[in-house]
């Protein structure tokens, strides 16, 4: 017997997250990790977590964290401190014009935003300025 499944992880939320972004925003992909792209700047999309909100015999209501990672390849300055800054607010601003996708995911809501953030594994970068939005949204998989 053949299992059927949705894929919704990657289909349905991180997809569905990256469109959005990419329409307003380019260089932005789905990855764990950093992947150096075109140009100077960059937006990563990764769900962390998936948490079963509500369970039946008919529907789960799932709940993802996602983070969304901005990154922009200039050494810190005021100028450019501003302009991530001002980057970030445009796509908080998008996101949030942006709550529900049909179909994809809805209830999203930026969380909280970390700025210039230090990762271990960028380390030894220190022209790459990194901001963090952490998101969450729903889905509901009905079976």
């Amino acid at each position: 017997m053949t299992l059927n499944y949705t894929k919704i992880t990657y289909n349905k939320i991180e997809k569905g997250i990256r469109n959005v972004i990419n329409n307003e925003f380019r260089n932005t992909y789905i990855s764990s990790k950093f992947k150096k792209q075109s140009g100077n700047e960059s937006i990563r999309v990764c769900v962390k977590t998936k948490n079963v909100l509500e369970f039946t015999n008919m529907s789960e209501t799932l709940e993802y964290e996602v983070l969304v990672r901005y990154y922009l390849h200039e050494k810190l300055t005021e100028s450019s401190e501003k302009y991530a800054k001002t980057r970030t607010d445009r796509l908080q601003k998008l996101l949030f014009d942006n709550i529900q996708s049909d179909g994809n995911y809805y209830n999203l809501s930026v969380n909280n935003v970390e700025y210039f953030i230090e990762d271990d594994e960028n380390a030894e970068n220190n022209e790459l300025q990194i901001i963090d939005l952490n998101l969450t949204t729903n889905y509901i998989y009905i079976k």
